[in-house]
């Protein structure tokens, strides 16, 4: 909430027409939410066509949610953007399977150019965790949303892996910019860095040209099945501060269009 460089200043977007995500829909790409927390139950959250909660795995989205979207309400805490429509989308689809890509799909068809799309997933490689991207088949799918002028806000995942060093299964350095096969999702991908100043990478954070920004990946106060934690971390934590930032910059654009929507990418917000 503090202005650079300790936080993202988003105190000051609420000055803004627009700068409390109000006209902004905002989606939680994972798989459970605890919907009736406290500072969340008024927010109203409804579920992406063909999504399920399961509870058991509601611990992590409730603290996604909230970084983003918990209600300015006098109790517990506020989120970076308490006014936006909020929206959940699981990976774990209403037949039983699972479908990374398929929950992207589904979403987009739920929003609008210039909404927000996070997601809060990962998957294996050779190296350790990575980025959903890394499968080309949820690249795809994020290609055809950011093609679709959602902003895509994609976790960096917590394997300490250089997505420099990364090939796909041809071989190919998929994820690295200087690469002749590079391939550009369009997702602003995000990092983490510790709370402290200067604010540097955190040793389980995935790094490389890739990564395009980055947050706190510790240390973060937030909604919690228990109520609220102060503990919340890692890559989980960063992509919903930079989420938020992109919902507030999107509602003050919807309120007086100075920007596009597309600009957000490069403006490689900071924590």
């Amino acid at each position: 909430m503090q202005p650079a460089p300790y936080g993202i200043d988003a105190e000051y977007t609420w000055t803004k027409p627009g700068g409390d995500g109000q006209g902004i829909t905002f989606v939680d790409m994972e798989n459970g939410w605890l919907l009736d927390h406290e500072d969340l139950v008024d927010k109203n959250i409804q579920f992406v066509p063909g999504s399920v909660n399961l509870i058991h795995q509601a611990g992590h989205g409730t603290s996604v949610l909230g970084i983003v979207v918990a209600s300015d309400n006098n109790i517990g805490i506020v989120g970076t953007s308490s006014k936006a429509n909020a929206m959940v989308t699981s990976t774990t689809r209403s037949d039983g399977s699972g479908n990374m890509a398929d929950s992207i799909l589904q979403a987009v068809k739920v929003m609008k150019p210039g909404e927000v799309l996070l997601l809060e997933m990962r998957v294996g490689s050779k190296l350790g965790l990575a980025p959903i991207e890394y499968d080309i088949e949820k690249f795809k799918a994020i290609k055809y949303a950011t093609d679709k002028g959602i902003i895509v806000i994609e976790a960096g995942a917590n394997g300490s892996v250089d997505l420099d060093k990364l090939t796909d299964a041809n071989g190919k350095y998929t994820l690295n910019r200087n690469s002749p096969n590079f391939k550009d999702s369009g997702a602003i991908m995000v990092g983490a860095a510790s709370s402290a100043l200067p604010h540097k990478r955190l040793y389980f954070s995935n790094y490389g040209s890739r990564i395009d920004t980055y947050a706190w990946g510790e240390n973060v106060t937030t909604t919690a099945l228990s109520g609220y934690t102060s503990y919340f971390n890692g890559t989980s934590s960063t992509s919903p501060i930079i989420a938020g930032a992109a919902v507030n910059l999107q509602g003050i654009a919807k309120k007086s269009p100075w920007k596009t929507s597309d600009s957000k990418r490069n403006e490689r917000a900071t924590q």
